[in-house]
C-alpha cells in the first residue's frame, strides 16, 4: 500500500495503532472473505443475543426486533452484505425513515446500530467499524411520571369489580405484580400461613396464544410479603374462585380452561376506575401505585427493588422521589436547618 502524502501514511498508521491498542486489529487475510448479508447476520444475532443477566431474549422482545427488521430495516438494507454497507447507505436509509413516527424510528435505528456494532466487535469481527454514524439521531426520552392511585381509590375500584377479579386488583395494587405475573399465579404460589406470594413464572400472549415462561428478568423471581389487609380477600378468593389443585390458576378465564387475557378485564375495570374518579388509571398503573406506597412506607432502594422485581436501580429511584407528599416533607425538613438551635445564643 502506498500513500500520496506522508500525512496520509501517518493517519493510516495511527488508525492501525489504535486498533492494536483496542485489540481490534487482525492481520489481512490473503483470501477475501465475503461477509453475510444483514438479514443473515441479524437472524443469527437475535437467536444468540442475551440479556444483561445472561438470559435469552424474551419472546415479546424477539417479536419486536423481528417486526422492526422486517418492516423498517430489511426492505432497504436486508440483502446487502455487511462489508458493503457504508455510512452513506445508513444516512440515506435514516433520512426517509418514519418521519411521522419518531419513537419507532428511534427504536429501528438503535436496533440496527447495536447489530452493526456487534458485527464490528468480539473475537471475530466481520467488519472493521460500524457504519451507523448518523449525526444527532432522534432519541425519544420517555418522561415517566407515575400517577398512582390512593388506597381509597384502589378500594373503590375493588368494590366495583366482579368478585372473581377483586383479589387480582388487590395483588396488582398492593404487591406490584405485573399482569403476566398475576395472571399466571397458581394456588401453590400463595401461602396465607406465612402471608407471602411467590413469583416464579409469567405468561405472555403471542398471536392469540398464551406462553408461560420466566418473569421479565432474574430479579423478577421473588417472594413478596402480603399486606395483612389482603388475607381475608385472598382466603375468600381461594375458596370460591380459584381453580382446584396446587397448580390451579388463581384467575382463570371465563371458561375455566386457561389463562385470563387482560382484554377480558377492560369493560368492568374501565367502569370501576371511572367510579373511583381515575379514568386515566391503566391496569399497569396499579403496579406503579404499589411501588409508590412501598416508598411512602419507607422502603429502602434495595427493598423496593426486591419487592418490585427491578433489575436496575433506575426505576426504583423514580418511585422513591415521586412518592406522594414526599417532596413536601423533604422541603419542610430542609427548612428546619435554617432555624437556630436551642443551644445557640
Amino acid at each position: 500500500m502506498t500513500f500520496e502524502t506522508k500525512g496520509d501514511a501517518d493517519a493510516w498508521l495511527a488508525m492501525r495503532r489504535a486498533e492494536i491498542e483496542e485489540h481490534r486489529w487482525r492481520p489481512p487475510d490473503p483470501k477475501e472473505v465475503e461477509t453475510p448479508t444483514l438479514r443473515e447476520y441479524a437472524e443469527t444475532w437475535i437467536q444468540n443475543r442475551r440479556t444483561r443477566d445472561g438470559q435469552p431474549l424474551k419472546p415479546r422482545t424477539m417479536d419486536l426486533y423481528h417486526a422492526l427488521l422486517e418492516k423498517q430495516i430489511y426492505p432497504e438494507l436486508g440483502d446487502m452484505r455487511l462489508g458493503d454497507i457504508t455510512a452513506d447507505d445508513i444516512d440515506d436509509w435514516y433520512a426517509t425513515l418514519l418521519p411521522a413516527a419518531p419513537t419507532r424510528r428511534s427504536h429501528a435505528y438503535a436496533l440496527l446500530s447495536t447489530i452493526m456494532r456487534s458485527a464490528s466487535t468480539g473475537r471475530r469481527p466481520l467488519i472493521s467499524d460500524s457504519p451507523c454514524k448518523v449525526e444527532r439521531p432522534i432519541v425519544v426520552h420517555r418522561t415517566f411520571e407515575p400517577k398512582p392511585a390512593t388506597p381509597q381509590q384502589i378500594a373503590t375500584i375493588v368494590e366495583n369489580m366482579p368478585e372473581k377479579y377483586r383479589a387480582l386488583i388487590l395483588l396488582a395494587a398492593w404487591c406490584g405484580l405485573r399482569w403476566g405475573e398475576v395472571s399466571e399465579l397458581r394456588r401453590k404460589d400463595v401461602d396465607l400461613a406465612s402471608m407471602t406470594v411467590r413469583v416464579e413464572r409469567a405468561v405472555v400472549w403471542r398471536k392469540g396464544q398464551p406462553t408461560v415462561g420466566t418473569p421479565k428478568s432474574r430479579a423478577g423471581v421473588r417472594t413478596i410479603a402480603l399486606p395483612p389487609n389482603l388475607r381475608q380477600p385472598l382466603k375468600r378468593h381461594l375458596a370460591e374462585h380459584a381453580m382446584s389443585g396446587p397448580d390451579g390458576l388463581l384467575f382463570p378465564n371465563a371458561a375455566r380452561t386457561g389463562h385470563l387475557h387482560v382484554n377480558t378485564l377492560f369493560k368492568t375495570y374501565h367502569r370501576a376506575r371511572r367510579v373511583a374518579g381515575r379514568p386515566d388509571l391503566r391496569v399497569h398503573d396499579l403496579r406503579h401505585s404499589a411501588a409508590t406506597m412501598a416508598a411512602q412506607a419507607g422502603a429502602t432502594l434495595a427493598e423496593l427493588m426486591a419487592r418490585m422485581g427491578h433489575s436496575t436501580t433506575k426505576a426504583a429511584l423514580v418511585y422513591q422521589h415521586v412518592a406522594e407528599g414526599r417532596d413536601r416533607i423533604i422541603a419542610e425538613r430542609m427548612a428546619l436547618l435554617a432555624e437556630p438551635s436551642d443551644s445557640a445564643g
